[in-house]
């Protein structure tokens, strides 16, 4: 009868050692696994009256060098052989070695092609997938024949930078008809 008692006792002590250690584990562990910033990019897609924009879009980012670390968005226009076509979107088809890129890496950021209206993106990288530093992002939009206009601006990771100010340049020039074909660009990063 003893002997059944002093088991009891150390099967209870196990128990609650047990329970214990997996208390303490889930509150670190899960946490410091899923650590996740996130960049979100909002625009507006802009109407142009008399013409019909592509629309075909990359959104990227870039290291201090100018070397693409990584393309958050493509058009599938783009994606699925667009990128040969130097007359859409030439600075990220440039760039960006997309015929080299795995499939399900592209599978991954291809989707639609953005449409009159507000869009937004929310891109989310794991802990360590961007190294500390300053990058640039780009949104570069084809609106027909070999005008192109590239949006950019700057983010510093960590994200301390809250908010960023784009800037536009047009390829090879305004549009008379299709310039500024976005508008009220935000970019915010946590």
């Amino acid at each position: 009868m003893g002997l059944a008692r002093d088991m009891k006792k150390i099967n209870v002590r196990q128990l609650i050692i047990y329970i214990l250690l997996l208390t303490v584990a889930g509150c670190i562990s899960p946490g410091s696994r899923s650590k996740k910033s996130s960049l979100k990019i909002s625009f507006e897609v802009n109407k142009k009256e008399g013409i019909q924009p592509s629309y075909s879009t990359a959104i990227w980012l870039e290291n201090q060098h100018g070397e693409i670390v990584k393309t958050l968005y493509v058009s599938e226009y783009l994606s699925l052989g667009g990128f040969n076509d130097l007359k859409s979107c030439p600075d990220w088809s440039k760039k960006s070695r997309w015929a080299m890129t795995p499939r399900a890496e592209a599978d991954a950021v291809t989707g639609a092609t953005p449409m009159i209206g507000n869009r937004n993106y929310d891109f989310a990288f794991s802990k360590g997938e961007l190294p500390p530093g300053r990058y640039k992002y780009f949104i570069e939009v084809h609106l027909l024949e070999e005008f192109n206009e590239l949006y950019s601006g700057e983010i510093d990771v960590p994200c301390n930078m809250i908010k960023s100010k784009t800037q536009v340049t047009y390829l090879p020039e305004k549009h008379p008809k299709a310039g500024d074909i976005l508008s009220n660009i935000t970019l915010e990063c946590n």
